[in-house]
């Protein structure tokens, strides 16, 4: 899992999902709910949930929130793989989805 602290969200990478947190309890969702349109997954921080084995990484929510505050990260460029959507050939390609 990754937790990813500007927008509350945690990513499950064996599933390929996100989870994040509506009015009526944790969403599990191939693609993040329009509200992050504008979110850059690229560019924005992710904490890498070592040392987690479970389904719900949201039962440490609280922890997660406190110890990774929203826009607090601003250290070196972190590495990615893959290739952004702005600077594949796809200008249009779907920001709030890893999996284009």
């Amino acid at each position: 899992y990754y937790y990813l602290p500007d927008i509350e969200t945690y990513y499950d990478v064996q599933s390929s999902r996100f989870i994040y947190f509506q009015p009526t309890g944790w969403v599990h969702a191939s693609r993040l709910p329009s509200r992050y349109r504008y979110y850059n997954l690229y560019d924005g921080y992710k904490v890498a949930m070592t040392g987690y084995n479970g389904h719900s990484p949201y039962d440490h929510f609280s922890g997660h929130r406190r110890d990774f505050k929203k826009g607090t990260f601003h250290g070196e460029r972190q590495k990615t793989n893959g290739e952004s959507p702005e600077n594949s050939k796809d200008k249009q390609g779907d920001s709030n989805s890893w999996n284009h």
